[in-house]
């Protein structure tokens, strides 16, 4: 008797899993529900970025560490070992010229494609996304999905009413800011430091 076969089933909404993912578990009814209705809130962190080979928190601010204040690196780590990663950034970001910290930031996120993940949560519905990220892969996989579900609408800084029942729109709120906001007339943010 041979192995058993897989049947390959037809995914209900764009968060199935395909052939190059791992299969997600079933979701409770009234959470995939909620997701095919357009009324859930995403918050996304730093593992999403992880499948694009993007650096997390952590390596990110050791590496600025590393280049501009190698003597801080000590310290960057005591921070982080006693769960204080706002003092990592604090003291790491402190330590840079502002213009060549946006250029090693941006070197180091510019490069980075959507993943798989990305391109399925670019297809699916959904009220709000909040997102401690500081690349713009989720703002990419919108604009590169030719099949997305809503226009992204990135929001930076936080002044103002937003509408999230709207919903041929989706606002991507940047908690921590993101590398680009130099080019956009915003200010410049370190990794951690709110905007």
């Amino acid at each position: 008797m041979g192995s058993p076969r897989r049947r390959r089933l037809k995914p209900k909404s764009p968060l199935a899993s395909t052939p190059d993912t791992l299969p997600i578990p079933k979701l409770p009814t009234t959470l995939e529900e909620a997701i095919l209705g357009g009324r859930c809130i995403l918050f996304v962190g730093s593992g999403l970025s992880r499948e694009s080979e993007g650096p997390g928190w952590r390596r990110l601010l050791e590496d600025i560490a590393h280049r501009f204040s190698p003597a801080q690196v000590p310290r960057v780590e005591k921070y982080f070992s006693r769960n204080e990663p706002w003092g990592a950034a604090d003291l790491v970001c402190g330590s840079a010229p502002r213009p060549e910290l946006d250029t090693f930031v941006r070197d180091r996120l510019d490069h980075l494609q959507p993943a798989t993940s990305h391109r399925a949560i670019a297809r699916t519905n959904w009220a709000a996304i909040f997102t401690t990220n500081y690349d713009r892969l989720l703002e990419d996989a919108y604009h590169a999905e030719t099949l997305r579900a809503q226009a992204p609408v990135p929001v930076y800084q936080f002044s103002k009413d937003y509408n999230i029942h709207e919903s041929s729109k989706v606002h991507i709120f940047k908690l921590h800011g993101t590398w680009i906001m130099h080019r956009t007339g915003l200010p410049s943010a370190c990794p951690g430091q709110l905007v």
